[in-house]
């Protein structure tokens, strides 16, 4: 759009050139104020959606990789049995994120009631409810440092109850290394090494998943700590501003406050959700990799479910479009005049070396028979959105070596302002810098439309 079409007609200095035009035609468009429309900035939603080329193919298999580490505390399901959507496969451990829940209840609690007592709450009735919250707020930072203390006191014995496994398994491939070496022809000394080779590795496999799995709950438990000082100096703080006089200042910052304690809890609510890994598809268990008391980890599937029965179509998306692509999202797969939508079963987290890109898997729940295993099919989905933006439309936006810009009109005059774009589809444009929501943007195109023109606006 930054690219203008001449005017038939040409002013030069002083000297009026004429070519094909009238000399008043000429006159009448530059004493004439241009005549413009305007939009003012509106909040909303804008999305993005890209299209990809993906290929359908039976979906055999989904790989359920759990979100969280730490141990297994049950397992439901064994290779060969049938499982429905939803159903719970396995739990981990979650005294920490049971914790961090707590925490973050204590810190929501906390600033609702300092924002209750912001607004205008009886006095005492505020220090008694403050009171009480500073007590809970103390219980449990005190919780949280003696669960710190527990973990801290049980790691040196576990880690040297598994260390010793891990020499026992070692020495016990020395041996039968030295007995094979003894007698290389002997097919059962060989067996014999090659098992305790196995046993060694799978010992030291073992140490590596509990330092790495309790590396991972002592920084969660040093996470939970931070976070119940912060809950309770807030609370001090907010203890202490109850004995004044609430100001909206004051106000504003404690709703701050309890956005960000609310959306906190709501994570660790997430968080806590995490722990009960459930079938993402109804199908078959071909493979189990968990075990009780074994450790949940992101590095292989814990359970690999397969349904002959459903279609899926697997494509490739770049990082950004990966980061931004969650399971559960929907694309639309488009065959001739017919789409389907798909929700996506798998975004994978590691980088295809031979393409570049990352691999996404999109299911597809109803009957399709145009739809044959092999086939090259066109997918949209949703790769970026805003909300809650300040949005015009997209025409309006003009570029001048690369940087964007429009026109607004100011006192009769057209202002040439340079802004700054977020996302951008084919009706509007996400505004993120530059004006404001008093701004008059001009819409209509012109090629007399230049920083400083008259204008006049026409009526909507």
């Amino acid at each position: 759009m930054g690219i203008f079409r001449k005017p038939i007609c040409v002013i030069a200095a002083a000297t009026l050139i004429m070519t094909g035009c009238s000399q008043s035609q000429t006159v009448e468009s530059i004493e004439t104020n241009l005549k413009v429309n305007t939009v003012a900035p509106q909040k909303g939603v804008i999305e993005r959606e890209t299209a990809f080329t993906g290929r359908v193919m039976p979906d055999g298999a989904v790989f359920v990789i759990p979100k969280l580490q730490g141990e297994i505390t049950a397992v439901n399901f064994n290779v060969g049995d049938t499982v429905k959507k939803g159903d719970v496969l396995f739990e981990i451990d979650d005294t920490i994120d049971q914790l961090q829940l707590q925490q973050a209840q204590s810190g929501l609690e906390a600033a609702k009631a300092g924002l209750a007592q912001a607004t205008g709450a009886t006095f005492d009735a505020q220090m008694v409810q403050m009171e009480g919250q500073l007590k809970q707020a103390q219980s449990s930072k005190k919780w949280t440092e003696d669960t710190y203390d527990i973990y801290d006191d049980s790691y040196e014995a576990n880690s040297n109850n598994i260390r010793a496994k891990v020499k026992m398994a070692e020495e016990a491939m020395k041996a039968a290394k030295a007995a094979m070496d003894a007698d290389p022809t002997n097919g059962d000394k060989v067996q014999a090494y090659e098992k305790a080779k196995i046993a060694y590795s799978g010992a030291q496999n073992a140490y590596d998943d509990f330092t790495g799995g309790y590396e991972t709950q002592y920084n969660q438990l040093t996470q939970g700590l931070e976070q119940t000082e912060i809950g309770l100096d807030m609370l001090e703080k907010a203890y202490d501003l109850a004995k004044g006089p609430a100001h909206q200042e004051q106000i504003t910052m404690i709703e701050s406050q309890l956005d960000q304690a609310q959306a906190g809890y709501e994570m660790a609510l997430k968080k806590l959700s995490y722990s009960k890994v459930t079938a993402p598809i109804d199908g078959v268990i071909q493979q189990k990799n968990v075990a009780v008391h074994g450790f949940a980890s992101q590095s292989e599937p814990a359970f690999v479910i397969s349904d002959q029965g459903a279609l899926a179509v697997t494509f490739s998306v770049s990082a950004d479009a990966a980061a931004n692509l969650q399971v559960g999202d929907i694309a639309t797969v488009h065959s001739g005049n017919k789409t389907y939508s798909a929700p996506i079963v798998e975004v994978a987290t590691m980088l295809d070396q031979a393409s570049g890109l990352f691999k996404v898997k999109a299911q597809i729940n109803e009957e399709a028979p145009e739809l044959l295993s092999g086939v090259a099919v066109k997918l949209t989905a949703i790769t970026a959105k805003s909300e809650n933006t300040t949005l015009i439309p997209a025409g309006a936006v003009y570029y001048d070596d690369g940087k964007p810009y429009v026109y607004l009109a100011v006192d009769g005059v057209a202002v040439k302002t340079l802004v700054e774009t977020g996302l951008i589809n084919d009706e509007n444009a996400e505004i993120t810098k530059g004006i404001n929501s008093d701004s008059k943007v001009i819409t209509s195109w012109s090629p007399h439309l230049i920083d400083g023109a008259l204008i006049d606006l026409l009526e909507v």
